[in-house]
């Protein structure tokens, strides 16, 4: 139960990752949220777009000839996700933008929906997809290493205040258990 978790001391509410798919289940969260103004923290993405994509889509999938996910992914998940915090009249924290778009939309949303707020990950601002030219898997993140040209405008939204945390996005993962399944 959320109410019950915000009486406990929460103070938000994620599912990390894992993009809430299903629109009535998020639109509930909202409404529900909204009853004792809890904060749904939501990443954007829509998987069927995302598909198996392995990087960024651009110029660096193609040469390396991998599957790309394209900035479309999130920003329709940003889009709709808007759409829902408009009619429940609630806020929602967008982690990981990645994409210079989904900036310019959660801006415009701001004028309507008070408290409207997103983070990008510090690995979006130093690091671009050309770091995978050499097939390393160190560089392999969701959302994925965009263009240096992207990775340039986001550093600007950053400095007009558009976007309101850099966050590390910190996801240790033990490979040891892997090779031992």
């Amino acid at each position: 139960e959320l109410y019950d978790m915000k009486n406990a001391g929460a103070c938000a509410f994620s599912d990390g990752k894992q993009t809430i798919v299903n629109s009535l289940l998020l639109q509930k969260a909202l409404l529900y949220s909204r009853t004792f103004n809890g904060l749904i923290i939501h990443f954007p993405n829509d998987r069927h777009i995302m598909g198996n994509g392995q990087m960024n889509e651009g110029e660096m999938s193609t040469y390396l000839g991998m599957a790309g996910i394209p900035m479309l992914a999130e920003e329709l998940g940003v889009g709709r996700d808007l759409r829902l915090a408009e009619y429940c009249e609630h806020r929602i924290h967008f982690s990981n933008i990645s994409s210079e778009k989904s900036v310019r939309m959660i801006e415009a949303a701001r004028k309507t929906i008070l408290g409207m707020t997103c983070a990008v990950s510090s690995t979006q601002l130093l690091l671009s997809d050309d770091e995978l030219k050499d097939y390393n898997t160190n560089f392999k993140m969701l959302p994925p290493l965009r263009t240096k040209n992207e990775t340039k405008k986001l550093i600007q939204a950053i400095k007009q205040d558009k976007i309101d945390a850099i966050i590390s996005d910190h996801s240790p993962e033990n490979s040891l258990n892997n090779l031992n399944q």
